[in-house]
């Protein structure tokens, strides 16, 4: 990864945010949140005010050695408004020049909103740094993630773990929703981004192990299968 062209990619995601009204429920994930907290031991607690209000401060953090950059949109904290205005900024930004947004996302049938969309600049000799973003749909105490239904098939969720149909709308993966619906600020790659206060429970549910340096990627331990989005009596939680 270009760490250069990734810390610009990161500023215009948060300037697009910003000027989107959705910051407030935007956030860095994934890899991007283990390369975070990897690389920034040192965690200050600052309490001010009769709020007890709490800020996690980091000086620095490298990107991490990763093909790719994540981050997370809480869908429930935002109008679909705001998204779309997100995503527009983004087309004005150029994000979309090298991946097309029509072949690079996909939306919820009933709202035709996203549950997850792919941007890269196309400026560098590496065609730009890719950032997947995973819009967060919530449902009975969780929140979900994943590409509708980009991810119905056997390559992603294999029929041994969960059962599935190829006209079932979409196989989501989840997490509690306590785990990421309060964010933080912090210092990282030479500005401020969000990210889930209980960032350790996160990445205990993503990376098991990830404080001792090891590797491994997502855990696949509770699924959501979409029959239609628009009816939640077709839903079925699934443990992996």
């Amino acid at each position: 990864m270009n760490v250069a062209d990734a810390a610009e990619t990161l500023k215009i995601l948060k300037e697009c945010a910003q000027e989107a009204g959705i910051y407030k429920a935007w956030f860095i994930s994934f890899g991007t949140l283990l390369g975070c907290v990897r690389g920034a031991p040192n965690i200050e607690i600052v309490r001010k005010g009769a709020e007890n209000e709490r800020r996690i401060l980091w000086k620095r953090g490298p990107m991490p050695k990763d093909h790719d950059m994540d981050v997370g949109i809480l869908a429930d904290k935002i109008t679909r408004e705001q998204e779309f205005k997100y995503v527009e900024l983004l087309q004005k930004k150029g994000m979309f020049s090298h991946r097309k947004y029509e072949t690079h996302n996909q939306r919820r049938s009933d709202t035709d909103r996203h549950v997850w969309f792919s941007v890269r600049k196309n400026k560098s000799d590496n065609g730009g740094t890719k950032c997947c973003h995973w819009c967060w749909q919530p449902y009975q105490g969780w929140y979900w993630h994943g590409k509708g239904k980009g991810w119905v098939k056997e390559s992603k969720v294999k029929q041994n773990v969960v059962r599935w149909e190829q006209s079932d709308e979409a196989v989501m993966l989840g997490i509690d929703r306590r785990f990421i619906e309060t964010l933080v600020e912090v210092d990282f790659c030479g500005g401020h981004y969000n990210i889930p206060q209980k960032f350790g429970m996160c990445l205990d549910w993503w990376y098991p192990e990830w404080h001792v340096l090891r590797g491994g990627s997502s855990t696949k331990q509770m699924f959501l299968v979409v029959k239609e989005w628009k009816n939640e009596k077709s839903y079925r939680i699934v443990q992996g």
